[in-house]
């Protein structure tokens, strides 16, 4: 995934969810936007930010975007495309 990809239209933060995305992961989002770099890079200074408020990332190549999920005590699980990526 060394990939140099653009990252664009992160997630808006509100909508939908049962649980609204974090606000720093809508932060980090926000920061990554319109941004060049490998695709490895956004995962990794995306992936330091989710492991603090309890989540993990992962890419969805099919889609080109960036998911974030993080799972409740009560296990259930929330899922949000993060960041699209081209």
């Amino acid at each position: 995934m060394a990939q140099k990809v653009k990252l664009y239209n992160p997630h808006p933060g509100i909508g939908g969810a049962l649980l609204p995305l974090p606000k720093p992961m809508k932060d980090i989002a926000d920061k990554l936007n319109r941004k060049s770099m490998s695709l490895d890079k956004a995962i990794e200074m995306i992936s330091q930010v989710a492991k603090k408020v309890g989540g993990q990332v992962a890419v969805v190549e099919e889609h080109k975007y960036i998911r974030f999920q993080i799972k409740e005590p009560n296990n259930y699980v929330h899922v949000y495309r993060l960041i699209c990526y081209k």
